[in-house]
């Protein structure tokens, strides 16, 4: 029982929460997590939703300097969303009003990590296969 109890914590453990890149210059900036992703996160057709691990390739240097208003009436004057060059994540931010805290949070396992998920749930089960050969044996003595 009780290790069946181990096992399904892993769903909660292991909780995965919203998630976006996170732009560091934006966030200095004091910039909303809703004004980052308007306009530095791409619109994902297949989803319907924003892109979780891809974000716009500008100077977002510049952009923080501008300021929200100025750099959304810029980037709709100059740029068609959909030529835009898009990167890859460096880092992430996470929507903490989920789940305050899991593995995937405090490890990043989402994106091109979301393979280490996997990982770890796979090592926690081999330690529950090591332990059943010799559980026993140390239960006799």
């Amino acid at each position: 029982m009780f290790n069946a109890l181990i096992t399904m914590s892993y769903q909660f453990l292991g909780a995965t929460p919203d998630h976006w890149c996170h732009v560091e210059s934006l966030k200095e900036a004091n910039w909303t997590d809703q004004q980052i992703l308007e306009f530095a996160i791409p619109f994902d057709n297949k989803t319907g939703q924003r892109d979780k691990c891809h974000m716009y390739d500008y100077d977002y240097a510049v952009v923080a300097q501008l300021g929200y208003d100025a750099a959304m009436t810029h980037q709709h004057d100059t740029a068609d969303k959909d030529t835009l060059r898009v990167v890859p994540c460096s880092a992430r931010d996470f929507n903490l009003t989920q789940h305050e805290s899991s593995v995937v949070t405090e490890w990043d396992l989402v994106c091109e990590r979301r393979v280490l998920y996997a990982t770890t749930q796979a090592v926690n089960q081999l330690g529950f296969l090591i332990a059943s050969l010799f559980t026993p044996m140390l239960t006799d003595r």
